[in-house]
């Protein structure tokens, strides 16, 4: 006679059964979070089967699978917490729109790298013909774009230097950002050498850089300054 009375014959079985599904749907998605729930359910079913099953519960089973069930939650946790926006600040929040390929956690760790400032009076960001050692990214306010033949405004949200992080050489422009400009600033170099150790967000970051690009090229963000404004600065 088992713990389970006079049905033994769908007790234990159906433990097994209920525990070895949950895993195997769990192994057979994508989603982590939803994995190790699966996972963390099977491993509880079998932890109850190890206690009630046998006539004597068998201990070393049941710590192992706790350990699995006890690894698995944390797990969740970490990754739960990796993918909430409640840490992210209303500038941040602001900030993630241009990196919503990346999760709001490595988005925490890359803003962690960032030098974010007001400008109180017309900041130089980039100078034309210049190695770019830094990358911009203008969370609000305007920036004037100087080229050889004429001068644009933009608007932020919009990167800045991004081009010449991703293919190297000299800022094709001169970039100033205007009196109320936010900007975050991040060294290329410290930031390459993140990258590269953390490969899923440095390419969530070329993400976000490609689209930037393609929202430029397009146009729509750039307006030339009027007439008298316009001269290519000597």
């Amino acid at each position: 006679m088992t713990p389970w009375g006079e049905f033994p014959e769908i007790g234990p079985g159906l433990l097994v059964h209920v525990a070895a599904l949950s895993q195997v749907a769990g192994f057979m998605l994508r989603d982590q979070l939803k994995l190790r729930a699966l996972v963390a359910l099977g491993g509880s079913l079998y932890l109850l089967y190890y206690y009630l099953a046998p006539a004597a519960p068998l201990w070393a089973a049941m710590f192992w699978s706790a350990t699995m069930v006890c690894v698995n939650l944390v797990m969740i946790a970490l990754i739960a917490r990796n993918r909430s926006r409640r840490a992210l600040s209303d500038d941040a929040l602001r900030m993630y729109g241009a990196f919503s390929a990346m999760e709001p956690g490595d988005f925490r760790r890359l803003l962690r790298l960032a030098r974010v400032s007001d400008a109180d009076a017309p900041v130089v960001l980039t100078r034309l013909g210049e190695a770019a050692d830094r990358v911009f990214y203008v969370i609000h306010g305007t920036v004037e774009i100087a080229r050889a033949d004429r001068t644009l405004t933009a608007q932020g949200p919009l990167f800045i230097g991004e081009l010449r992080y991703l293919l190297g050489g000299a800022a094709s422009a001169t970039v100033t950002a205007t009196p109320g400009a936010r900007v975050a600033e991040w060294d290329a170099g410290a930031l390459r050498r993140f990258c590269a150790r953390h490969d899923r967000i440095a390419r969530a970051l070329e993400s976000a850089f490609t689209r930037d690009l393609a929202m430029k090229i397009h146009g729509g963000a750039h307006e030339p300054l009027p007439a008298q404004q316009a001269a290519p600065r000597p």
